[in-house]
């Protein structure tokens, strides 16, 4: 058996993240997809992030959305709320609660960058029916919602 220090799994839990993430269906047919760099590591995720202190889950992901592309959203319905265990995979010791909504966006929105920089984050419509989602997905639980929606919408 390895030392706690080599397997993150037998780390002791230290704290907590909540995450907020929108689930923009474009018309029914595309999802947006988030394109960033997090502590220099690149990653494809749904748009949203951290929850502020104080902050309803509904309000941070509407800040979440106009700090990252200066829109308002409407948030729709909840889709989902991770019920197990996740790791944080910046910090082993931090668990991550992952909330997602379903959203809607401007009709004329349009992603000005598709290619992340490593400080600005880019935004593409991924069409849902071809959507892979652990080629297309960093995260476990992204993966997962994704495999969601697509059970959901796709007939």
């Amino acid at each position: 058996m390895l030392p706690p220090h080599e397997n993150p799994a037998l780390l002791p839990m230290t704290g907590f993240t909540i995450r907020v993430y929108g689930l923009w269906l474009r018309a029914g047919v595309d999802v947006l997809i988030a394109h960033e760099f997090y502590r220099a590591r690149e990653m494809y995720k749904f748009p949203g992030g951290g929850l502020e202190p104080g902050e309803s889950t509904v309000e941070g992901l509407k800040r979440e959305f106009m700090e990252e592309m200066g829109i308002a959203v409407k948030v729709l319905a909840h889709f989902y709320t991770t019920d197990f265990l996740v790791r944080s995979s910046f910090d082993p010791q931090v668990q991550v609660l992952s909330i997602y909504y379903l959203v809607e966006g401007p009709a004329d929105f349009k992603p000005l960058a598709t290619q992340a920089a490593p400080d600005q984050p880019a935004f593409r419509f991924v069409p849902l029916q071809s959507l892979q989602p652990e080629h297309d997905l960093s995260f476990p639980i992204d993966q997962l919602v994704a495999a969601m929606l697509k059970e959901q919408f796709i007939p």
